[in-house]
């Protein structure tokens, strides 16, 4: 859900006069506390926004042209006693 920035910052506004307002210590406190996590989901949602700009600028590369991928290839055994595919052959 996308909460525009100006009603935050009006919410912001109206804590900090709710703060002023107050006489007692721990409510100031809690309005405080009301203004923090308002700063961080902005600072939140700007920090998601230039991740997103960041991952779409990525480009992926074709694994065939890539030789640091190894494609499963079938091991041929010269004994003929074990299994084939075995992880326990030796």
């Amino acid at each position: 859900m996308h909460i525009p920035l100006n009603k935050v910052l009006e919410k912001m506004q109206f804590e900090l006069q709710q703060a002023k307002q107050s006489g007692n210590e721990s409510k100031v406190r809690n309005h405080v506390l009301v203004i923090q996590s308002l700063c961080d989901l902005i600072l939140d949602d700007r920090v998601k926004k230039e991740e997103e700009s960041t991952n779409s600028n990525i480009q992926f590369t074709n694994d065939q042209n890539n030789p640091m991928i190894a494609s499963p290839q079938k091991i041929e055994h010269e004994k003929g006693d074990g299994n084939g595919n075995s992880i326990f052959d030796f």
